[in-house]
């Protein structure tokens, strides 16, 4: 796949000229503002995920042999998921799906026949590709083929949404809280018969984001690739690999996921309240609830909400659980932002003891705290080195401090199960070691 020079978001805004059909009410905020926090506000559920400003989806329908050998692995390379909708009797490639399954992606109905009109496989199809297919929620969106909805009672009985391509009016983007029908969720498809460059994805994904709206693209085989029945529209590899390399570029503006998880977040988002209940001395507790009745889906995909900090805590101190589980947070501007669970219990914030070692520390040798049971450790700038073992199965420890730039062995902190924060100036080797070494890591705010 080729590369291409990056590109801005603001830079694609500017350049944008496209006129492009937007659903009633985009554009609106929902919960909160897309953008940076207000210092002091109250609590607050995001439009998106990650306070992006915009969400996109890429989807796969026929179930092609390019979509296990090459779309699959593409999506992941940039750290994204995607949505595959399977034509039951074409026999597609079940142990690849699955896989793909495994790996965080969707799996869902594009019938068992690909008919004309799907009408009578709605609940077939949903039940032949969970027999074949184990995953999180199960078999719970579909494609139509052709584009055509079947029976649309049947549709809502089984699925929480049915992709289209457009609605016949044109909408291809859709607003905020998505598509005026779950049974209708327009699409853009790719392709030579639909887009087809990078410049043409990117352009959509830039008008989500301008608008605070969601994107679908709908694509079926790629140009060169082992397609198998999925020869129609044949797409551009490196047109895909242009808007992955663009939405990473931008992720802190776009939101890429499954078509499920969108359309959970939005269904979700909408039914829940995210309410105070309880200010104690040194916790404060809050509720995050909805009451969707769906036999389709348990609807606890996790929502991200922010909530005021605490008057005088310090952000390394603080600790947020739900049902005794730690979530990783971040404190920005007087508001702590976090995922939670709707329905998943209590949410409760925490001032943790800190465990602040000497100025004078300048090392901290192999094993030195192993096993202790100190929550929050703070390490001095003076520190340069951090030895094998140093936090060696500390399972009580939740967040630590470090400086900018220290040498840490890989082993450190072996058996730190329930460790959810490296803390530490950004830019630096311990920022380099974190990644490489996959532990969490927050930027510290010099304000907090």
């Amino acid at each position: 796949m080729r590369k291409r020079s990056g590109r801005t978001l603001l830079s694609v805004l500017l350049m944008l000229a496209l006129a492009v059909a937007v659903l009633p009410g985009m554009g609106q905020a929902a919960h909160a503002t897309d953008g940076e926090p207000v210092s002091g506000g109250g609590p607050e559920i995001a439009t998106w995920a990650g306070w992006r400003r915009g969400a996109a989806s890429f989807t796969f329908e026929q179930g092609a042999p390019s979509h296990v050998t090459d779309a699959g692995p593409l999506i992941e390379k940039y750290g994204y998921r995607a949505s595959f909708y399977l034509i039951v009797n074409w026999n597609p490639d079940w142990n690849g799906f699955q896989a793909l399954a495994d790996k965080g992606h969707e799996i869902g109905s594009n019938s068992n026949t690909y008919p004309q009109n799907m009408s009578g496989e709605e609940a077939s199809s949903k039940r032949s590709i969970n027999a074949k297919i184990t995953q999180r929620y199960g078999c719970i969106t579909l494609a139509y083929p052709n584009g055509n909805v079947p029976n649309r009672t049947a549709v809502l009985q089984n699925y929480i949404a049915g992709r289209i391509y457009h609605d016949g009016t044109g909408i291809t983007l859709m607003g905020k809280d998505g598509p005026s029908d779950w049974a209708r969720v327009p699409s853009v498809m790719t392709g030579a018969m639909g887009v087809n460059t990078g410049e043409g994805f990117i352009s959509f994904m830039a008008q989500a984001v301008e608008n605070n709206g969601w994107i679908i693209f709908a694509t079926f085989g790629f140009t060169g690739m082992q397609n198998g029945n999925a020869n129609y529209s044949p797409t551009d590899p490196d047109a895909l690999e242009d808007a992955l390399i663009w939405a990473r570029e931008n992720n802190e503006d776009i939101w890429i996921a499954p078509l499920r998880d969108v359309a959970m977040y939005i269904k979700e988002r909408n039914a829940s309240e995210l309410t105070l209940k309880t200010t104690e001395s040194g916790s404060v507790t809050y509720t995050l609830t909805h009451s969707i009745a769906d036999d389709v889906s348990a609807f606890d995909y996790p929502l991200t909400v922010r909530v005021p900090m605490p008057d005088g805590w310090n952000a390394f101190a603080l600790r947020v659980t739900q049902n005794e589980i730690d979530l990783a947070c971040q404190v920005k501007d007087g508001m702590v932002s976090f995922d939670a669970v709707p329905n998943g219990g209590d949410i409760i914030l925490t001032k943790m003891d800190v465990s602040t070692l000497p100025a004078s520390v300048t090392a901290i040798k192999e094993s030195a705290f192993e096993g202790t049971d100190m929550t929050a450790v703070h390490v001095p700038d003076a520190c340069t080195e951090i030895g094998a073992g140093a936090f060696g199965d500390c399972i009580s420890l939740i967040k630590i401090r470090l400086p900018k730039d220290c040498d840490i062995d890989d082993t450190a902190f072996a058996g730190c199960v329930n460790l959810t924060a490296v803390c530490a100036p950004a830019g630096g080797t311990t920022e380099t070691w974190c990644l490489n070494n996959c532990i969490p890591f927050a930027a510290e705010d010099p304000e907090t």
